[in-house]
């Protein structure tokens, strides 16, 4: 039987007669193939931490480290990672996590609080991230990023139409709705927010959903149900 809380004990022993690469030979074998999720984790950072302390940092980013890094929240996790490997591009640490943990949405905030607002807003597409958080962040980055708040803002009205979090207030679409129209404001694009206002209200949206398509007071008018004033045919702010 495999069991890392205990055969950890062997792999430390050898560390301590200086045969740290032996001993991560050892923590691999110890790896479960009955349980192969089993302790993983905490094999994954003995491991790492080895590599780094010998100089081979690159190694262990490479083998351990994207497993290795947790946290409560992606966020936590990017962070965590970063905190590990200071001195590798973190762009480059972000879009390797999000290919090795998959799950683009959920990835939305770490890109966000790093301000790879590319990164964000394909997270955003991906439609995995709550609209709440998008309506939060169009409103902290309205004043200070307002093409990215303006795109993020009209990707959680899409997302709320299509069925997207739990629960959701009609407010959360005013509020999606107050900061698109303010943001494209600043960056003179309010006739093409009307326009994308104007095609989502045409577009089918998911069942239970349609009291949403109802402006619940006066800045949504020209929005959600009535066909705008304008028209612009540019894709994006």
């Amino acid at each position: 039987m495999k069991f890392w809380s205990s055969h950890r004990f062997g792999a430390e022993a050898l560390v301590r007669q200086g045969l740290w690469e032996d001993a991560i030979a050892f923590a691999e074998a110890a790896r479960s193939s009955t349980s192969p999720g089993f302790s993983e984790m905490s094999i994954d950072r003995f491991c790492e931490k080895l590599l780094i302390e010998h100089g081979r940092s690159d190694e262990g980013y490479r083998c351990y480290g994207l497993r290795a890094a947790s946290g409560a929240t992606n966020l936590s996790v990017y962070r965590s990672l970063v905190c590990t490997y200071p001195d590798r591009d973190h762009r480059r640490m972000l879009l390797d996590l999000m290919e090795t943990r998959g799950d683009k949405g959920k990835w939305f905030a770490a890109a966000k609080d790093s301000r790879f607002f590319d990164i964000a807003i394909e997270c955003a597409a991906a439609q995995g991230a709550h609209p709440s958080t998008l309506v939060r962040a169009a409103r902290d980055f309205c004043g200070k990023e307002p093409k990215f708040a303006a795109t993020v803002a009209l990707l959680a009205l899409s997302t709320l139409l299509a069925g997207g979090g739990y629960d959701p207030s009609v407010s959360e679409v005013d509020d999606a709705v107050k900061h698109l129209l303010s943001a494209s404001r600043q960056i003179g694009r309010v006739e093409w927010a009307l326009g994308e206002l104007g095609k989502l209200a045409e577009q089918q949206c998911a069942a239970g959903r349609e009291h949403f398509r109802m402006p619940s007071r006066p800045p949504c008018r020209a929005g959600v149900l009535a066909s705008p004033t304008f028209s612009n045919d540019e894709a994006s702010p």
